[in-house]
C-alpha cells in the first residue's frame, strides 16, 4: 500500500512530541488550513511556468522574488547550483531557440506552507520537435504569504512528455 508522505511526516512529528517515558513532551502540531489542492496546484504550476518564461528568467527582480533565500538546484547535468549561481546563469541566458514545454504536474502538500511539485519538461524547437526530456521536482515554501521555490531537481529521461 502506498503511504501518503504528508501522513508520514505528521506521524514523525507526533513521535518527536513524545518523550522517552511515553509522556507527551509537546502539544500536537497544528496545521493551518491550506487552499484546496486544485487552487494550490493551479498557483504553483503558474509560478513554475513563470520560471520557464525567458523574459522572467532574465529579470533579476522577478527571479529574486521567486527563489527562496536558501534555494539550491541540481540541474539535469547532475551539477549543483546555489541561488547566486542560478540567478547569474538565468540573467546571462541569450535568446532561446526552444520553448520549455511542461506537463504531467503532480502536487503533494507537505503542510500548510510546503508543497512538492513534480512534472516533466521538454524543449520544443521551431520545427515542433521536442528535445531534452526531463523529470523535475520543486519544493515550494510559503514565506511571508508568498510561495518561493526552495529546491529544484532535474533528471534527464528519454521519455516523451507530450
Amino acid at each position: 500500500m502506498k503511504r501518503n508522505l504528508a501522513a508520514e511526516l505528521a506521524e514523525g512529528c507526533e513521535a518527536l512530541a513524545v518523550n522517552r517515558l511515553g509522556q507527551r513532551a509537546l502539544p500536537p502540531p497544528e496545521v493551518e488550513s491550506m487552499p484546496p489542492a486544485s487552487d494550490l496546484m493551479e498557483d504553483l504550476v503558474a509560478l513554475e511556468r513563470t520560471l520557464h518564461d525567458p523574459a522572467v528568467r532574465r529579470n533579476l527582480t522577478r527571479v529574486d522574488a521567486l527563489l527562496h533565500q536558501g534555494f539550491e538546484e541540481v540541474g539535469r547535468s547532475g551539477a549543483r547550483y546555489t541561488r547566486a549561481e542560478t540567478i547569474a546563469a538565468l540573467a546571462s541566458e541569450g535568446p532561446s531557440h526552444a520553448a520549455i514545454m511542461s506537463d504531467a504536474f503532480a502536487l503533494t502538500a507537505l503542510g500548510a506552507d510546503a508543497a512538492l511539485l513534480t512534472y516533466r519538461t521538454a524543449e520544443r524547437l521551431a520545427d515542433g520537435s521536442d528535445i531534452r526530456h526531463v523529470h523535475r521536482c520543486s519544493l515550494w515554501l510559503r514565506v511571508d504569504g508568498r510561495w518561493q521555490v526552495r529546491y529544484h531537481q532535474a533528471t534527464p529521461t528519454t521519455e516523451n512528455p507530450g
